[in-house]
């Protein structure tokens, strides 16, 4: 997938890395882009996000993000930096 395929709602710079930030949406994917990249670097399915709902803790190498759904709304989510792994609280 190269970006987005419906509305984006969230995007937050990575607080280490000054070229790199992530954005969220309706079409349940957030992606990993580096500006100095044409396309997206790396992409994860789940989050449906409708709001500012998305942060990094760059020392922990976390993403939080928050889900507009009934069930699994708050996600921890490693899926950057080792396998495809995610928390719902």
């Amino acid at each position: 997938m190269d970006g987005h395929k419906n509305r984006i709602h969230a995007i937050r710079s990575h607080p280490a890395m000054e070229t790199v930030f992530l954005t969220g949406g309706w079409d349940e994917t957030v992606h990993y882009w580096d500006e100095r990249a044409p396309h997206s670097q790396k992409h994860f399915a789940g989050p449906h996000l409708c709001g500012d709902a998305l942060d990094i803790v760059a020392e922990h190498q976390l993403i939080l993000t928050g889900s507009w759904r009934r069930n699994s709304t708050l996600q921890v989510d490693y899926g950057f930096y080792s396998s495809d792994c995610s928390l719902s609280l």
